[in-house]
């Protein structure tokens, strides 16, 4: 499984929309085999960073803040997002590769507890309340 991170210096990236970099992990029965440094910045191309990401077949994006736009094109491409997320890359991917993803929430940007990633992750599932309404 590879896992692509946006980043800025050390942290993820504020906005992936604009984001310069990721790093791309390879993951194999819940370790790390590989990391390298991705680029993912096309100037005349907003669409190019999610194409990119697709070619290099990354299968879950964690990232800071994302518009509605990059995230529908990642998920109709097979790209699960777990978007609004702020905090060091090393440990958010320590939490995501814990078998305990729901430690993702410490790591939620501020402001976006219902708006971002608590929506994002009710819509994946079957049977939510969110779409139960």
């Amino acid at each position: 499984m590879k896992i692509a991170i946006s980043i800025d210096k050390d942290r993820i990236a504020p906005v992936f929309d604009v984001a310069q970099d990721c790093i791309c992990y390879e993951i194999n029965d819940g370790a790390v085999n590989s990391a390298a440094r991705l680029s993912i910045a096309v100037k005349d191309n907003e669409l190019a960073p999610i194409i990119r990401l697709g070619e290099e077949g990354v299968e879950i994006l964690i990232c800071g803040a994302i518009s509605r736009q990059l995230q529908v094109l990642a998920e109709n491409n097979g790209i699960l997002v777990e978007g609004f997320l702020t905090g060091q890359t090393n440990e958010i991917l320590a939490a995501y590769l814990g078998q305990h993803p729901e430690k993702l929430s410490e790591f939620v940007m501020p402001g976006c507890r219902q708006r971002g990633f608590q929506r994002n992750r009710q819509r994946r599932r079957k049977n939510c309340r969110f779409w139960s309404r």
